[in-house]
């Protein structure tokens, strides 16, 4: 990933380089350009279908130099979705606002019969402007045609927001499996998502379970006595098992808009706001200070000097800088204080491990050298304190292992799941 300048335009470019390498040896040279053709023509679906001010991202251009292809789009400032933070910044209302901005990033996708696939609070770039939110949907490089799904060793989306015909696809592609998908797919996740956004937490929290499950299994999930009873029967729908009885995306954004809420107080603890910092194609790097809050005034101060108001990102040329920012409300005040560098570290992300059950035992294994593969037999989720996997090993049959590597100074990668009593191998 890097950024990139054009010497037709001032404005600043994203180059994102993808993972799919190409080869001119047949098979694989027809295979690439197959995906060639495949990529260029969802972009140009997006694009096609992208209104001006639409929250999905133009794509400007997708090209391949020696044997790496890239995607370029315009520069997408502020910063991934946090919901545990937005739970507790933001009023009902503005969670509303929120949400629909999110929906509208859906449209060009429903519209060109595209399956985003890997929707997750991560993938929605937020940023305040005045008094609304600007929100850019991101990572569209997993996205796929609905009638022509990868296959599944391919898929790179985060389970805990698939959809239950997704999951079955990835389980085992067959041709049912591959004819369940649909656009609904990514309402399932969008679900989820809408939920978090509210509640500040998982659906599925403390349960050992993903989601869609919790629905199978319970029939419902929780819902906070702060949810109003229009967005519980949204979200709902949303959550359907079933992708035909769920909602399209302009059925939401209908649904959000007659949502009514009574005008509530603004929070006046004050939370700590974002802080971001974006590299240039110079040598140096901008800061930006994002909060939430209503009525809020933010001062920043660098190194120790006097505070003043924060009004625009600000630059920086060092490292481990330390910037205090204070954030006023009335008669409170805050202080908070970050490390800030111009050298911004881009970590990369820990391969998906593969698991494999040969002979009656459980074999795992990553692409990512020196990574630790973390796994669970108990149905909760793996995380770098849960048992290191070191060798082939047995369990009884229908046990659900899950599973996931963490490396570090990289992202941990996606977790997958297995029951031991299965055949097929999942990467």
């Amino acid at each position: 990933m890097g950024f990139a300048s054009s010497d037709r335009s001032d404005k600043p470019y994203f180059v994102k380089r993808l993972l799919t390498r190409y080869s001119d040896k047949s098979p694989m040279r027809e295979a690439c350009l197959a995906f060639e053709n495949n990529r260029r023509e969802i972009y140009r679906r997006i694009n096609s279908y992208t209104l001006e001010g639409a929250s999905c991202p133009f794509v400007c251009d997708f090209f391949r130099e020696g044997s790496f292809y890239h995607v370029v789009t315009g520069m997408i400032d502020g910063f991934g979705l946090v919901v545990a933070d937005v739970a507790k910044c933001l009023t009902l209302q503005e969670k509303l606002l929120l949400c629909k901005t999110i929906a509208y990033s859906f449209y060009p996708l429903e519209r060109g019969n595209i399956i985003h696939g890997d929707i997750k609070p991560d993938n929605f770039i937020i940023k305040q402007k005045d008094e609304h939110f600007v929100v850019k949907m991101v990572d569209l490089e997993s996205s796929f045609l609905a009638q022509d799904p990868p296959e599944s060793d391919y898929l790179v989306g985060t389970e805990p927001y698939y959809s239950p015909e997704l999951m079955d696809y990835s389980l085992e592609a067959t041709a049912a499996t591959a004819d369940a998908l649909s656009t609904k797919s990514d309402i399932f996740s969008l679900g989820i998502v809408f939920y978090e956004i509210f509640a500040g937490k998982s659906p599925a929290e403390g349960t050992g379970k993903y989601t869609f499950e919790v629905v199978k299994s319970h029939g419902s999930i929780p819902w906070p006595a702060s949810f109003p009873e229009e967005l519980v029967g949204l979200i709902k729908s949303m959550l359907d098992l079933n992708p035909d009885r769920r909602p399209d995306i302009m059925a939401v954004l209908r649904a959000l808009k007659k949502i009514k809420t009574e005008t509530l107080p603004v929070d006046k603890v004050v939370h700590s706001p974002y802080v971001s910092v974006t590299p240039t194609t110079s040598d140096h790097s901008l800061v930006h200070i994002y909060c939430l809050q209503r009525g809020a005034q933010v001062y920043y101060s660098l190194m120790g000097g006097s505070f003043v108001r924060y009004e625009e990102p600000f630059s920086i040329k060092e490292d481990d800088l330390e910037l205090r920012v204070k954030v006023t409300m009335g008669t409170s005040s805050q202080e908070f204080t970050h490390k800030v560098s111009a050298s911004v570290i881009r970590r990369g992300k820990v391969v998906r491990p593969k698991i494999e059950i040969a002979g009656g035992r459980v074999i795992m294994s990553t692409k990512t050298a020196s990574a630790e593969i973390r796994y669970t037999t108990d149905g909760t989720h793996p995380t770098t304190s849960s048992r290191k996997y070191s060798s082939p090993f047995s369990v009884p049959e229908g046990t659900v292992i899950r599973v996931k590597a963490f490396k570090k100074g990289m992202h941990s990668s996606e977790e997958v799941s297995i029951s031991s009593g299965s055949k097929v191998k999942i990467s």
